[in-house]
């Protein structure tokens, strides 16, 4: 599927956006700054990571979501100045979804990296607005 919009006469719509602890990887990419560069090998370990910390995906805000976008934009340059095009979204996805299996692979961890904000920005809740 290239985008969550279109089916292309397909019976089911959607792109794969959520990975491993999905909730918990946009929470702590809401409040840490280069969060792709952590690594965490289960959702037990980041769910413990958060609680330790007292990140809660209850305190996310505007401000907050800003934040996560950036990492998210940070993470896509980091694996390879990949391009954010939500109509067509198949080729970062399968680009991510290797990088992640490599990283698994040969550091026992995947990296922190939410693609909730996809579904946001696709949906329209969120904008990307250029800057000045």
């Amino acid at each position: 599927m290239g985008n969550a919009r279109d089916n292309g006469g397909y019976d089911r719509q959607g792109l794969l956006l959520l990975s491993y602890p999905a909730i918990e990887s946009f929470t702590l990419s809401n409040f840490k700054h280069h969060v792709f560069e952590e690594r965490k090998e289960t959702g037990k370990e980041l769910k413990q990571y958060l609680h330790s910390r007292h990140i809660n995906h209850q305190n996310i805000t505007e401000e907050s979501l800003m934040c996560a976008v950036r990492e998210l934009w940070e993470a896509l340059q980091k694996i390879g100045k990949l391009k954010l095009d939500l109509d067509d979204f198949r080729e970062v996805n399968k680009k991510i979804f290797d990088f992640e299996e490599k990283e698994m692979e040969s550091n026992k961890a995947y990296r922190i990296l939410s693609l909730l904000c996809v579904s946001l920005l696709d949906l329209g809740l969120l904008e990307i607005e250029e800057e000045t």
